[in-house]
């Protein structure tokens, strides 16, 4: 045993156990290339945490309020409370929708970088077309769940703003992964663009993306 205790000891002084905490970087040095995969992750998982993760509920409190979900109701015991199965958001869940414009404007973001840093080379860069299919989805699930928007501090707008901004992003998304021939995104941005259309009664152009998705 005490040969084993002095081994040990020794491995705990052998080891450097120092940690040095660089602190926030420049917000100039997330104008690079280098930087591109950080911020297109982030922005995923800024997207996951509004859908349903760290406190997110946009995902099952849509699913409880539209009874796809415990259909015969419930006592608010699940997830979701009373207020929010009438369609109302009290003042202290208002991190709701502050989680799902933080993963709108971080995917935004992105693609303003990314475009401003690449260039016309964007279209050839392998997480371009998932990038803004978080765009079109972030925003799909704003348009989804609120009445009024307001956008990076513009003025109040209808919720349709957001399908708007949506609809163009998959529509992009359509490009590249055509371009790249990446079936999975090309799929995932028609259903996504056929979904958003619905909303803005463009049936014509819904039908038609529903019919190109398996």
């Amino acid at each position: 045993l005490a040969g084993c205790l002095a081994a040990m000891s020794g491995i705990m002084v052998a080891c450097q156990l120092e940690v040095t905490n660089p602190g926030p970087i420049a917000d100039v040095d997330l104008n690079s290339p280098a930087a591109s995969d950080a911020m297109v992750y982030g922005a995923m998982r800024a997207y996951n945490d509004a859908l349903g993760t760290n406190g997110g509920n946009f995902s099952m409190c849509g699913a409880v309020i539209a009874r796809e979900l415990f259909p015969s109701g419930q006592t608010g015991s699940f997830a979701c409370s009373l207020q929010q199965m009438r369609n109302q958001l009290p003042p202290d869940g208002a991190g709701e929708v502050d989680r799902a414009q933080l993963a709108r404007w971080l995917a935004e973001n992105a693609v303003t970088r990314i475009q401003a840093v690449r260039g016309t080379a964007f279209k050839d860069y392998a997480l371009a077309a998932p990038l803004l299919l978080y765009v079109g989805y972030a925003n799909r699930i704003l348009g989804e769940h609120v009445c009024q928007t307001v956008i990076d501090g513009g003025p109040p707008l209808s919720f349709t703003a957001h399908f708007v901004r949506a609809e163009s992003a998959f529509t992009n998304a359509i490009v590249i992964a055509q371009a790249q021939n990446k079936t999975q995104f090309l799929q995932a941005a028609y259903a996504g663009r056929a979904s958003v259309r619905t909303w803005l009664k463009n049936w014509t152009g819904a039908a038609a993306d529903a019919a190109l998705v398996p």
